[in-house]
């Protein structure tokens, strides 16, 4: 998305036009329908109309969104001429189809100068359009929300800009309530955990990850853990500083549960956070807990981090018991709580699409954020030039879940090739981190009715050693997650942030993502993404071919990681996603952030 606006740029101060400009007005639209999931709709032979997006009926987002930019010049010379046209397109369109539905306007003026004032006229679009966004781009970006009867709203960035354009009617926009941050202190972030570390997968780590980035730009930001030690109470992670702060001891109360008695008050210091975050069903109820009866002032934020539906039925042996009352029933609790929160933010666009369906409804809900993680910062990348000798094949995941995390499709993918080898220097290996001490001898049978005795599978325990991890990454020549669901896939983004060759599954919030930067780059599509539809031994062979095909060409697949995290690092970055998510909750980036050593 930033980089067509970039190009858009290039060519107005170049002076393209004709054709040329289209192009560059195309491949706008190509990256804002990648963003919303729609679907651009222009002839070929009528490259030098603007461009529009059909997004799929029966969701909240308008049915049709059309694409506008202009230079200074020509914006200046037919402002009344465009604005009439552009009023005539969505009356002509409603017309030929009674049951559009709502209709959006993406207009974008580039190269204006400092002092540009909204032209006249502009009621006339708003008659005929139900959402409008206006962007003026010089150097610097300025996005304007405009809806009829209703004074401009100054937009903090490009995903405020489309949460308003897609903004449903009667739905709470966070930008028009703007909480109350006093001028001469920071903003007060208080994050809901379990933990700091990482003891319990990866809620932790992105929790960590969220509470540094936010600690990076410069907002007081605080975790609210069940017990702290005194030791711990400021940690510096990644340059940052972040305050781990506990409730005081309840006699009879032990665990998570201490955490809906809120902090502890400190003697003399009158702490009131402006925003509560809570993550999934784990910590979600304490956020809303202590937003209820003690911080009523305070914006919610609930992270969703997986789809209970899906999830369950990932787990689903075959002929083996449902998992459909588990669902229902931890779907009932992440549904009650994103509907009465502030803002809900999807851990990726499949998360973030699913639960917008999930909320549907005759009541309004609030708005949802697609955050986009940044790629963890570990220092240093692995040696595109000097792959491992050794063919080893690492998967990360709680191997309890044998079923979801696909571990039966890498077993079998793996002894698919293992069988076609008999020279011990080229036979893989499949490494397994991630065993619990009290699953490891259940995983070990369940592996070897798989994979007989062909292949070698070595089970590591679970860690939240880095070094640990790091050693498995940079011992891997390839790096696999065959999961059957998987909300986002912060394993295999692990392996992309240190160049690692990977293959995930189609099934992610992480291929959703990759797939949408590929189209938003005019890219073909990541040959990183597998699917696991079909027969056993269809997504078996399937598997296999590609684990081969990196295998056997290290130098070519490395060569591609490496291309593949550069990509990913110029599209994503844990500095712009904080940055976006104070925006949609209406809050100032701190004139005080600082850059350091911490996750890109």
């Amino acid at each position: 998305m930033d980089n067509s606006l970039a190009q858009l740029v290039a060519a107005a101060t170049g002076g393209m036009s004709g054709e040329a400009w289209a192009d560059r007005v195309a491949d706008l639209a190509d990256a804002v329908a990648a963003r919303l999931r729609g679907e651009v709709v222009q002839s070929p032979s009528d490259r030098l109309r603007s461009p529009h997006i059909r997004v799929e009926r029966g969701t909240d987002r308008p049915a049709d969104i059309e694409i506008a930019a202009w230079r200074p010049d020509e914006f200046a010379q037919i402002v009344s001429s465009w604005v009439a046209s552009l009023a005539h397109v969505a009356m002509r369109r409603r017309q030929d189809d009674p049951d559009l539905g709502r209709v959006a306007l993406f207009a974008v003026v580039v190269g204006v100068p400092e002092d540009f004032d909204l032209v006249p006229g502009l009621d006339d679009l708003l008659t005929e359009y139900d959402n409008v966004v206006l962007g003026l781009i010089n150097g610097r970006e300025r996005w304007l929300g405009l809806r009829a009867g209703a004074e401009p709203i100054e937009l903090a960035g490009l995903d405020a800009a489309l949460a308003h354009l897609t903004a449903a009617p009667g739905a709470a926009d966070p930008a028009e309530e703007k909480p109350v941050v006093d001028a001469d202190r920071r903003p007060r972030f208080l994050l809901m955990a379990t933990e700091w570390g990482s003891k319990y997968g990866g809620l932790s780590t992105f929790n960590r990850d969220l509470a540094t980035a936010l600690a990076a730009i410069g907002v007081d930001v605080r975790v609210c853990v069940p017990e702290a030690n005194p030791a711990d109470v400021t940690q510096v992670w990644e340059s940052a500083t972040v305050k781990l702060v506990a409730p005081d001891p309840i006699p009879g109360i032990e665990g998570d549960a201490l955490l809906l008695a809120g902090p502890r008050v400190v003697e003399g210091e009158d702490y009131r956070p402006d925003v509560i975050v809570g993550h999934g069903r784990h910590t979600g109820p304490y956020a809303y807990g202590l937003h209820q009866r003690i911080f009523r002032d305070a914006r919610r934020v609930h992270v969703v981090h997986t789809d209970a539906e899906l999830l369950e039925q990932a787990k689903e042996e075959p002929d083996g018991d449902s998992r459909m009352i588990e669902a229902d029933e931890r779907g009932m609790i992440e549904l009650a709580l994103a509907r009465s929160a502030d803002l809900v933010v999807g851990v990726g666009p499949l998360l973030s699409m699913l639960i917008s369906h999930h909320m549907r409804g005759p009541d309004p809900v609030p708005p949802v954020f697609n955050l986009r993680p940044g790629l963890r910062n570990w220092g240093e990348q692995v040696n595109a030039a000097d792959p491992p000798e050794f063919r080893q094949v690492l998967l990360v995941a709680r191997a309890e879940d044998i079923r979801s995390k696909g571990i039966d499709i890498a077993v079998g993918a793996v002894k698919a090739i293992v069988d076609k080898r008999d020279d011990l220097t080229t036979r893989p290996t499949l490494v397994i981190r991630g065993v619990p001490d009290d699953e490891a001898t259940q995983v070990r049978k369940r592996v070897e009715e798989i994979a007989e005795e062909s292949l070698t599978v070595l089970l590591r325990r679970y860690t939240t050693s880095q070094k640990r991890l790091r050693d498995d990454l940079w011992g891997s020549r390839l790096v696999i997650m065959p999961s059957r669901h998987e909300g986002f896939g912060l394993a295999a983004y692990e392996a992309i942030a240190v160049g690692v060759p990977v293959l995930i599954t189609q099934e992610s919030g992480l291929a959703m993502m990759l797939t949408d930067l590929a189209r938003a780059n005019r890219l073909d599509p990541p040959r990183e993404v597998v699917s696991v539809q079909g027969t056993a031994e269809d997504v078996a062979k399937r598997w296999a071919d590609k684990i081969e095909e990196v295998l056997t060409r290290p130098q070519e697949a490395f060569a591609r990681a490496a291309a593949l995290r550069q990509q990913t690092l110029a599209e994503v970055s844990w500095d712009r996603t904080v940055a976006e998510l104070l925006g949609r909750l209406g809050i100032e980036v701190p004139s005080s952030a600082t850059t350091g050593n911490r996750p890109a």
